[in-house]
């Protein structure tokens, strides 16, 4: 049974879920992934990434037990990672230096500064498994994905900010089955991969 999580609107197959899933969230902002999964999924195991300091100290307060909250980004390699915070009242939004990513509109955009955090390469993170995956990374979703091959990922949700289609080609080739839907039209899409 595929089911819509309730704040952020992610797919999760909950009938493929073991009790206790290993859930990694990639870009956790504030947590309400976080938050999602452990009404769908109680037992759930989580471990969260955010590397924006306002959404970092946000998710902290959150305070739950089940989820292991890292002040990082989930990338291709190991090493610093250099972003621009752009900073909206109290709430950031990252970008890589490199790559188009989401930025708010210029009315929301109040002062920038750059920061480096560390990068935990997306192998170590998987280990030896896990069971869903959420990646909002702001654009590094295409490196990650490159670097998925030969993982063990049971389901996978991807915020993709422009054309979602090498998203989609990335995951049929490891061999998920697909699904994509807009979140904001034009603007955000989600894309959900299953095995």
């Amino acid at each position: 049974m595929i089911v819509s999580t309730p704040r952020t609107h992610h797919f999760v197959d909950v009938a493929r879920l073991p009790k206790n899933p290993q859930v990694v969230d990639a870009g956790a902002c504030r947590g309400s992934f976080c938050m999602d999964m452990l009404e769908i999924c109680p037992d759930a195991q989580i471990v969260a990434f955010e590397p924006c300091p306002e959404n970092y100290a946000e998710l902290l307060k959150v305070n739950i037990t089940a989820v292991s909250v890292n002040a990082a980004v989930v990338g291709e390699k190991c090493g610093p990672m250099r972003f621009t915070n752009y900073r909206s009242g109290s709430k950031g939004y990252m970008k890589k230096g490199h790559v188009v990513g989401h930025k708010p509109p210029p009315e929301e955009r109040y002062t920038t500064e750059e920061i480096t955090v560390d990068t935990i390469p997306i192998a170590e993170i998987v280990g030896d498994g896990v069971d869903y995956l959420k990646l909002d990374v702001e654009g590094a979703e295409y490196g990650i994905m490159e670097n998925l091959k030969g993982l063990n990922v049971g389901q996978i949700s991807i915020e993709v900010h422009d054309d979602e289609a090498e998203i989609v080609r990335a995951l049929e080739v490891l061999g998920y089955y697909v699904w994509v839907r807009p979140i904001v039209r034009g603007i955000r899409t989600e894309v959900w991969g299953g095995k």
